[in-house]
């Protein structure tokens, strides 16, 4: 019997494009093995991790290195666009599957890897894919950019600021707590520790939850100066 993992990855502000949330990724993928006859090890799942990132993430890393390791038989995806962002980062894992005698499934597109023709039909689905968020990623950005020149709100959210009339001002009170998280990180606290001191004192964020260490660091790393005029 055929040993398969799967992968699966939603972005969090975007979990629920076309319906492909993780539960129904997870789903395909079990239904998919069974049609099969197939043994799925596991499914490896990627919660809010952005297939563009530089580095890959741990879950990732683990699954190549079963990859690496020739312990299993497959890996299996809903589509290409699930399993990555960049065409560079996908083709050069999938190479690494193809060197290992691991072949590369997508149920959507219907690819398999062991096949030239799957090879083609995933170098091209994967070039079509990045093209389509490179436009996409293009076209927000001349969208925010005209917002920005005339004042207007261009984003969800910023911690330290607040929309009145249509456009960024800032917020007093959340300015203090971006004042003390500034502090805080040139004393030497770690994010961890800083969320933890923010969660204790009951302070929320801006959607009203808990503060996490990349909550912490999206304060931090964010220019309040270019949001306003």
């Amino acid at each position: 019997m055929k040993k398969v993992v799967g992968y699966i990855r939603c972005s969090t502000n975007k979990q629920v494009v076309d319906g492909d949330t993780l539960r129904n990724q997870r789903i395909k993928i079990e239904d998919w093995c069974k049609q099969r006859n197939y043994e799925l090890i596991t499914i490896f799942e990627d919660g809010g991790k952005s297939g563009g990132a530089k580095v890959r993430s741990n879950t990732f890393n683990s699954m190549m290195e079963l990859v690496d390791n020739k312990s299993i038989d497959a890996v299996v995806c809903n589509k290409v666009s699930r399993f990555g962002r960049r065409l560079s980062v996908m083709v050069s894992s999938v190479e690494k599957m193809i060197e290992s005698g691991v072949t590369f499934y997508t149920i959507s597109e219907g690819i398999d890897t062991s096949t030239s023709q799957g090879r083609f039909m995933f170098n091209m689905f994967g070039s079509v894919a990045e093209m389509e968020r490179d436009n996409i990623r293009e076209n927000i950005k001349e969208v925010l950019q005209t917002k920005k020149e005339n004042g207007e709100k261009f984003c969800r959210a910023v911690f330290g600021l607040k929309v009145k009339n249509g456009k960024f001002v800032k917020s007093n009170k959340e300015m203090k707590v971006r004042r003390r998280i500034k502090l805080l990180s040139n004393k030497g606290y770690s994010l961890g520790a800083i969320s933890k001191k923010l969660n204790d004192d009951g302070i929320k964020t801006k959607l009203g939850g808990v503060w996490h260490r990349q909550s912490v660091k999206n304060v931090l790393n964010t220019d309040i100066n270019a949001y306003v005029n």
